[in-house]
């Protein structure tokens, strides 16, 4: 799955546990909401509960939010998938190119702005804004 599904998956998984009615929820349940497998369910909720974000019952016990839904922003689970921007800079750089030598530098103060705009803009939405948007 790539990073930019993982996110969307991640987020669904976190509302479907906010609105679930069960202390605990399996990733079976999970993955039948999400339309994909329990592996890729288990997969994600394992980096989420390195983030602190999920609790998790061993067996078949299932995960539960380990926070309030406000207290999670969508920068916290951007930062739980150690997702990294779609764009970048130049890494193979043809030295005889005049351009090359210096695009990076040209292009890296705008990347860094929208990079930190777009954390912002993660960080000030919660997992309860989608929920109260689904509701």
């Amino acid at each position: 799955m790539k990073n930019n599904e993982q996110f969307a998956v991640a987020i669904h998984i976190l509302t479907y546990l906010s609105l679930s009615d069960k202390d605990y929820v399996t990733s079976d349940e999970i993955a039948h909401s999400v339309n994909t497998s329990s592996v890729v369910i288990r997969r994600i909720i394992g980096l989420l509960k390195k983030r602190g974000l999920i609790l998790t019952k061993q067996g078949v016990g299932g995960s539960k939010l380990a926070k309030d839904p406000q207290d999670i922003s969508l920068y916290d689970v951007y930062c739980a998938l150690n997702s990294v921007l779609a764009f970048g800079l130049h890494s193979n750089i043809n030295e005889d190119c005049v351009i090359a030598n210096q695009v990076n530098e040209a292009i890296k103060g705008s990347l860094q702005d929208s990079y930190d705009a777009f954390n912002e803009k993660l960080g000030q939405k919660s997992i309860q804004d989608i929920v109260n948007k689904i509701k």
